[in-house]
């Protein structure tokens, strides 16, 4: 049986591949984020496809990783280029262009060598304001 990281690492080694099949995500899987809650494997291969589909060259990066039994949380950088159409709750984003540096951190569980469960967090502003479709926060314009 697998640990949380060797799942994990599966995970991210199977989002940078774009590769569905190579997820971990049970069936019964729930993935919580700034977008909405997506349950079921299918959901959340679905939310995934937004970003491969809008960030083809994206990658994700763990810093740092705490792993307490089927339990972790980590913290990372996500970074891709814009060049497709970026699926939003409010309509479709076209594409940009513009490269992006996303800071993330989530909390997982697992059980056996799936994931069931990710809590990810993002910040959303910062992440419009790289893609150009959304001012900066008052902190980040006083800053340049």
């Amino acid at each position: 049986m697998a640990n949380a990281r060797q799942v994990i690492d599966r995970h991210v080694a199977a989002f940078q591949a774009k590769d569905p099949d190579a997820e971990p995500w049970a069936e019964n899987a729930e993935m919580v984020t700034p977008a909405g809650r997506f349950q079921g494997r299918e959901e959340i291969l679905g939310f995934l496809k937004v970003y491969w589909d809008a960030f083809p060259d994206a990658r994700l990066e763990i810093a740092r990783l705490i792993e307490d039994g089927v339990f972790a949380a980590a913290e990372g950088m996500m970074t891709g280029t814009q060049t497709g159409g970026l699926q939003t709750p409010d309509g479709e984003i076209p594409p940009t262009g513009r490269s992006v540096e996303i800071r993330w951190a989530a909390l997982y569980e697992v059980r056996g060598d799936e994931l069931v469960s990710e809590h990810l967090h993002f910040d959303q502003v910062e992440f419009m304001t790289q893609l150009g479709v959304m001012s900066g926060a008052p902190a980040e314009q006083a800053a340049t």
